[in-house]
């Protein structure tokens, strides 16, 4: 479900938005906020939009950063994407659980 005209309105509201920006922090923006442009489109679903209204479905917006291994989640209190790090790391430690890396969930 990637829409390619809400592709493009994400390139032309970065670029009409964003004209202060260059290189990686123009790209990171541009994946952000092709990210929310997505969940936008998503809510328009109706079995989605049904599901929401009921409290049955909760969407999230993520995006990770191959080259560093990060990952973020939008957060609708900051209106902001948050670094996992800061929310792992706002968990007290006694309800922390163990993440193993995915290549020993996958067999890799």
């Amino acid at each position: 479900m990637f829409s390619t005209s809400s592709c493009e309105g994400t390139r032309r509201h970065v670029k009409d938005n964003y004209t202060h920006l260059s290189g990686e922090a123009l790209e990171t923006v541009m994946v952000e906020e092709n990210v929310l442009s997505q969940l936008e489109s998503l809510r328009t679903h109706p079995a989605v939009r049904s599901r929401l209204s009921r409290g049955q479905l909760t969407l999230h917006g993520w995006v990770y950063k191959m080259e560093t291994g990060e990952a973020f989640h939008f957060s609708d209190a900051s209106g902001q994407f948050e670094s996992f790090n800061q929310k792992i790391a706002s968990i007290p430690q006694q309800r922390r659980t163990s993440v193993r890396p995915m290549r020993s969930i996958v067999g890799i």
